[in-house]
C-alpha cells in the first residue's frame, strides 16, 4: 500500500510509538482490504460502549496512558452511553477520559439527531451499524464499518483505508429492488428492511430501491437502513430520486445492470411483520422500548401526543432511548412532562439492553418471562434472538400496549 512521506514517518516511529502502532495497523488493515493507499476523513464516530479499554490490550500500560491524554487528529463524536448496571460507572468514568481528549459526548446511535452531520461525499469513519448504513446512504458521505481498536487508530491519525465504500466502484447498487406496495406507517418500513436484509448475499448488498414516495422522512430511512444491517451486511443502500446517489437508477448502478431484481409487495411485507412480530393477540406486556436507534425530536413528540392525558399500566415499563441532547429539547418543549407523567422514561443516550438489565434487576424477574413490545425491528430482532417472543408493531399498536399491558395488533 502506498504511503505519504508523512505516513512513512509515523510508521517508523517518528512522531512516538503511539503513532507507530496506529499506522502500522492502518497498514495491516488496507492490505486486508486490498487499498491501494490511505484517506483523510474529517470525522469519527466511536462507540462508547465499547471503551477505550479495547485498545488496552494492544498497547503497552505507559503507551495506553499516553492515549488518554492524547487529542484526536479530527472530530470524534461517541455512540451510545452504557450497556449493563454493572458498567455505568465505568461509563460514566469512560466519558469524562473521553471529554478530557476533546472528543463530543453526543451519546447516541443516532448521533445526527446531536451533531453528527457529515457532508455529502466526506470520508468518515464509523463502527455503530445503523450510523454506518445512515451515514453512506443519507448523507452520500463515505465509511466502513470500523473496528475495535481499529477505530482508534484511525481517530489519531484522521486516516482510514481507501477501498471498497469509499470509492465510487464500490458504491455502486448491485440488487434493484421494486416496491409494489404502499408504505403507510415507520414499521412498515422497518419490515421492508428487514425482507431485503434477509435477501441479500456478499455479491448483492447494495440494493437500489424503487417504489418509494419522495417524501419519505428521515425516520423512515433510519428504519430502512437499521432493518437492513441488523438482518444483513447492507453498508449502503440507494432509494430512487431520494437519497443523495440515486437521482436516477442508471446513477444509482453506475452505468451498470443490476446483478438481481426481487419484487416486494403485500406478501413479502407480512412475511416481514410476522417474524419480526414473535407476540400473540392479548399477550401481556412488561416493557414497551421505543428508540432503537435512538427516536427523534419528532418522534418524541408523537408520543407525547399519544400519551397525553393517559396512564400507563402500573406493571408496564416504557422507555423511550434518545440523544441527550434531545432529552434538553424535550424538556424545553414540554414533551418530557407529558411521557413522564403518563408514566412512561426518556433516557439520554442509553441503549435498551441496559435500561432493561437495570429494570429486570429491579423486579427480580427472570429474562426469559419478559415479555416485550417494541416499534423497531431491530430491537425485535434482538430479543428475539434472545428466545423472547417480542411483539412488534406501529409506535400506537405499542402505546395501546403500554396502557393496557395487552399487545393488540
Amino acid at each position: 500500500m502506498y504511503m505519504t512521506k508523512e505516513e512513512e514517518k509515523m510508521y517508523n516511529g517518528e512522531y512516538g510509538p503511539l503513532y507507530a502502532w496506529a499506522m502500522r495497523f492502518l497498514a495491516a488493515y488496507g492490505d486486508g482490504l486490498k487499498a491501494e493507499r490511505l484517506v483523510k476523513v474529517s470525522a469519527v464516530l466511536v462507540d462508547q460502549i465499547e471503551k477505550p479499554h479495547h485498545l488496552r490490550p494492544q498497547l503497552s500500560l505507559e503507551l495506553y496512558n499516553e492515549f488518554l491524554k492524547t487529542r484526536m487528529a479530527v472530530p470524534t463524536y461517541t455512540s451510545t452511553l452504557f450497556f449493563s448496571k454493572e458498567d455505568y460507572q465505568n461509563q460514566k468514568a469512560i466519558e469524562l477520559q473521553y471529554r478530557d481528549m476533546g472528543v463530543f459526548l453526543t451519546a447516541s446511535c443516532a448521533a445526527y439527531t446531536a451533531g453528527w452531520v457529515p457532508t455529502f461525499g466526506s470520508h468518515v469513519a464509523s463502527v455503530e451499524s445503523s450510523m454506518y448504513v445512515y451515514t453512506n446512504s443519507v448523507f452520500g458521505a463515505r465509511t466502513h464499518r470500523e473496528s475495535y481498536p481499529g477505530i482508534f487508530a484511525v481517530a489519531l491519525t484522521g486516516k482510514t483505508p481507501y477501498a471498497e465504500l469509499h470509492t465510487n466502484e464500490g458504491r455502486r447498487g448491485n440488487l434493484l429492488v421494486k416496491v409494489e406496495t404502499k408504505l403507510t406507517k415507520t414499521s412498515d418500513y422497518w419490515a421492508l428492511g428487514y425482507y431485503v436484509g434477509t435477501i441479500v448475499t456478499e455479491d448483492w448488498n447494495r440494493p437500489v430501491i424503487t417504489g418509494i414516495p419522495n417524501n419519505i422522512g428521515s425516520d423512515e430511512l433510519k428504519s430502512l437502513g437499521a432493518a437492513m444491517q441488523s438482518q444483513g451486511s447492507v453498508g449502503l443502500y440507494h432509494v430512487v430520486k431520494v437519497t443523495p446517489e440515486a437521482p436516477t437508477i442508471e446513477t444509482a448502478f453506475g452505468g451498470d445492470k443490476p446483478q438481481e431484481t426481487i419484487t416486494v409487495g403485500d406478501r413479502e411485507i407480512k412475511e416481514a411483520y410476522a417474524k419480526l412480530n414473535r407476540g400473540e393477540e392479548g399477550q401481556e406486556v412488561d416493557y414497551v422500548i421505543l428508540g432503537c436507534p435512538h427516536y427523534s425530536i419528532k418522534q418524541l413528540a408523537r408520543v407525547a401526543d399519544l400519551l397525553r392525558g393517559k396512564k400507563i399500566h402500573k406493571d408496564v415499563k416504557l422507555g423511550i432511548l434518545i440523544a441527550p441532547a434531545v432529552r434538553l429539547m424535550a424538556d424545553r418543549m414540554g414533551i418530557k412532562d407529558i411521557i413522564e407523567s403518563a408514566g412512561g422514561e426518556m433516557l439520554g443516550g442509553g441503549c435498551f439492553s441496559g435500561w432493561m438489565s437495570l429494570k429486570e434487576g429491579e423486579r427480580d424477574k427472570p429474562r426469559e418471562k419478559v415479555n416485550v413490545a417494541t416499534d423497531s425491528g431491530k430491537c425485535a430482532w434482538f430479543r428475539a434472538n434472545e428466545r423472547d417472543k417480542p411483539c412488534f408493531g406501529c409506535t400506537e399498536d405499542c402505546i395501546k400496549a403500554a396502557i393496557n399491558k395487552k399487545w393488540s395488533d
